[in-house]
């Protein structure tokens, strides 16, 4: 039986189920089909990653490398809406297709519609080879139903027998490494630096904002995110407003940004505001956010998306991970002295729940605000 990711027995025992029934229905077909799928022949190759923004800016790398794999064939991307703009000025993908509604973004209804549409216009592309970089069931059904002749992924979360290139998975690889591993490609080192595209308008919009707040090159600026979707990764707010406060006592030429979207606009009253530290929640674009990060000279957060805008654009990192997942498979592969990892091993660690259990959320109330700030010292100077 092929080993799967699911902690959950029952699970694991579903999936195998449908991987067993699968592999006598579709492999017979699959290795007749693969005797008139040539390498010469790929000229149409699509790679599908649905999920978050941090997830698929991870990809990026592997873009570049699949471009140079395949010289001459024109590479397509199927994404989530939200990451899009992150993909839609890379030089090595032709055309960039989303979908609003899936298994990952839950849509309205008049978005769920879009799944067939989406569906329908990728089988008229006729992709010779697909790429699943995330290992799931649904996706390679989703790229076998859309037309692709060859399909290359991860089977740890079964349908594998749609697979014509099933690499083993690995749990414990780096997310960039398990993307490259799909094309042979090595590891990448520490030292990743990648340029996110900001349109004039958005810097724009950025140098009003600090004109406004009176941002001066003597200014030491910081960026803090204190949000994300998993209320398991919160350190909590009133943590992060003490960390601002000393941080504005203690330096008076800090300027601290902190920014979120206009969801996070909801919890503006967590936070006091002294002198110096500046709301900039939904104040911006997402472009308009990327820039103030570009800006930054330190940038302090959750796990989430925005760590990695400021981590491979070489600013000063800080991330509070906490337990609730190995941070190492996402942690951005910069240099060691650029970034700081927040996280306490735990007997309960890489629970991989989206919200704590228990009473205590132990694995992020053991990071205390004063460690935080001594860590953050070295970088004030």
């Amino acid at each position: 039986m092929a080993r799967y990711v699911f902690k959950r027995k029952y699970k694991r025992a579903i999936i195998g189920v449908a991987d067993f029934f699968g592999y006598l229905i579709f492999k017979p077909l699959k290795f007749i089909a693969g005797f008139f799928i040539k390498e010469s022949g790929i000229k149409k190759i699509l790679v599908m990653r649905i999920d978050q923004i941090g997830d698929v800016i991870q990809t990026i790398p592997f873009f570049e490398k699949l471009a140079a794999k395949y010289p001459d064939s024109e590479i397509h991307a199927l994404t989530a809406k939200p990451p899009k703009f992150l993909l839609d000025n890379n030089i090595h993908i032709k055309k960039v297709f989303t979908i609003a509604s899936s298994w990952f973004y839950k849509g309205n209804k008049e978005e769920k519609n879009d799944f067939f549409t989406v569906m329908g216009a990728l089988k008229k592309e006729k992709y010779d080879l697909a790429f699943d970089l995330r290992g799931d069931i649904r996706n390679i059904l989703f790229l076998y139903f859309a037309g692709a002749k060859k399909i290359c992924g991860y089977g740890c979360a079964g349908g594998g027998f749609l697979l014509d290139c099933n690499v083993e998975y690995n749990r414990e690889d780096h997310e960039i490494d398990k993307n490259l591993k799909l094309i042979d490609e090595q590891p990448i080192k520490e030292g990743l630096k990648l340029d996110f595209y900001v349109p004039d308008k958005d810097k724009r919009e950025v140098d009003s904002l600090f004109a406004e707040n009176c941002v001066n090159p003597k200014n030491k600026i910081l960026t803090v995110h204190p949000f994300t979707l998993r209320k398991s990764k919160l350190w909590g707010f009133e943590k992060y407003d003490e960390l601002i406060q000393n941080l504005v006592k203690e330096y008076e030429n800090a300027k601290i940004f902190v920014i979120g979207s206009q969801e996070d606009k909801k919890f503006e009253d967590e936070f006091a505001w002294p002198e110096n530290a500046v709301n900039a929640i939904g104040r911006t674009s997402m472009a308009g956010t990327i820039e103030i990060i570009k800006r930054s000279d330190i940038y302090i957060g959750n796990d989430s998306g925005p760590q990695y805008f400021a981590a491979y654009s070489g600013i000063k990192t800080m991330v509070i991970y906490g337990s609730s997942t190995d941070y190492r498979r996402w942690l951005p592969k910069v240099k060691r002295e650029n970034f700081i990892a927040m996280s306490k091993d735990i007997e309960c660690k890489n629970c991989e729940l989206a919200e704590c259990s228990k009473k205590s959320h132990e694995c992020m109330d053991m990071i205390t605000v004063e460690e935080v700030f001594d860590k953050l010292k070295g970088w004030m100077k």
